[in-house]
């Protein structure tokens, strides 16, 4: 894909071609920023109204949700939400419910137990596709086990009335048995990511309708029986809380490989933002972009109506927000604005992290896509973007102001 970077500097008649980012070719637009760029704190939750995504039409794939991963769980292998998401969708139960019992019950799928494999009954162990569990096998692979794993080592080693709980989401032999019976395509091995947390999902919502053990619960008492307390079920609640939803700014949940880019509908802005930019009215640049984002994911934020405020050009940022003693990060975190170095240019690039995911991030930017000067004093473009992490072309992120 083609894709131009950043916010140009008008007051530049010509100018040499940027450094490329691997893998793109880049335009030479530039991020330059404000001298002086001061967001009141009226710009909060009502400033801004970015046209609402359908999300299910940007992620091709089953199992794409507007509620994203909680953030807790943003570790998950990237296929393994993916699995999650399908199951989900398959059985009415949140995906992030059944990403958080895969973490506790088996860290997905990194415990490694050390049982023997016979604990496992042989009419189950039977149906165990074993070659996907070794190395470089389909479940190993999956969830990033390079040196694969036993039977026994997804068995607990604490029995439950002479049982002990196994496989990937940990059933009971006799409990396994019969709901995998009664779930969606009647999974049979429940070493298999997705089988087990299809059957999971049908589990729990069997529970919430009391077609499983004839009394309906809501979902943390289902929970409850599921791992055997109500302090189990709030351990799983409290993981799979999703992330602080935000009115109109879209997310794409599983997040897209690397690279992809949407543009979506261009926001409005408050009337008087361009009073706090300087040079006054220059809205059309990243960095105006990045602060309105920020207002409308932290409107209980007043930094930009007090001193000292972020200025310069995108690339300086995170060395002035440091300066000025904003919290700062060397990792994603949802709502943190992402400051991008030479690579995206001589002024470099700014954007606002959206979300999280195992080996990706992805922003909401202004001016990754084409910019057109002759727009001034409206914004250009505006989207949502995958990238990959670790990503070699970024300084460091912003992440809230300091304390006091």
């Amino acid at each position: 894909m083609v894709a131009g970077h950043g916010c140009p500097d008008r007051r530049i008649g010509s100018a040499s071609r940027p450094t490329e980012s691997p893998g793109a070719n880049r335009r030479d637009w530039r991020c330059r920023g404000h001298r002086r760029m001061k967001l009141a704190a009226a710009a909060g939750a009502g400033i801004l109204a970015l046209i609402v995504l359908v999300v299910a039409l940007l992620f091709a794939g089953p199992g794409a949700s507007a509620s994203g991963v909680s953030p807790a769980l943003a570790g998950a292998p990237p296929g393994l939400v993916t699995v999650a998401f399908e199951a989900g969708q398959a059985t009415s139960i949140d995906p992030n419910v059944l990403l958080a019992i895969a973490k506790v019950e088996t860290d997905w799928g990194q415990a490694r137990n050390g049982q023997p494999d016979d604990l496992v009954p042989a009419d189950i162990a039977a149906h165990v596709d074993l070659a996907a569990l070794q190395p470089g096998g389909a479940t190993a692979a999956l969830l990033g086990l390079k040196d694969g794993r036993r039977l026994g080592d997804w068995v607990n080693p604490q029995p439950v009335g002479g049982e002990h709980a196994m496989g990937f989401m940990q059933f009971l032999p006799s409990t396994w048995r019969v709901e995998a019976a009664a779930a969606p395509g009647s999974p049979r091995d429940p070493y298999q990511p997705a089988a087990a947390m299809v059957t999971a999902g049908s589990y729990l919502h069997r529970l919430e309708t009391g077609a499983a053990g004839g009394v309906p619960h809501d979902l943390r008492g289902a929970l409850a029986v599921y791992g055997g307390s109500m302090a189990y079920a709030d351990q799983i609640l409290s993981l799979a809380e999703p992330p602080v939803q935000v009115a109109g700014l879209p997310v794409v949940f599983p997040i897209p490989a690397p690279g992809w880019v949407q543009r979506i509908a261009t926001p409005r802005w408050p009337a008087d933002l361009a009073a706090h930019m300087s040079p006054p009215g220059v809205t059309n640049q990243c960095v105006a972009g990045a602060l309105a984002t920020w207002a409308l994911m932290h409107p209980a934020d007043p930094r930009w109506n007090h001193p000292p405020p972020l200025f310069g050009n995108a690339i300086d940022l995170f060395g002035v927000a440091r300066a000025e003693g904003f919290q700062l990060d060397s990792h994603p975190t949802p709502g943190a604005m992402v400051v991008y170095g030479s690579r995206y240019g001589v002024f470099g690039h700014i954007a606002t992290v959206r979300a999280v995911q195992g080996d990706r991030y992805e922003v909401v930017e202004q001016n990754f896509l084409d910019f057109n000067p002759n727009l001034e004093p409206h914004w250009a473009t505006f989207d949502l973007r995958s990238a990959a992490w670790p990503d070699a072309a970024v300084v460091g992120f912003v992440v809230a102001p300091g304390a006091g």
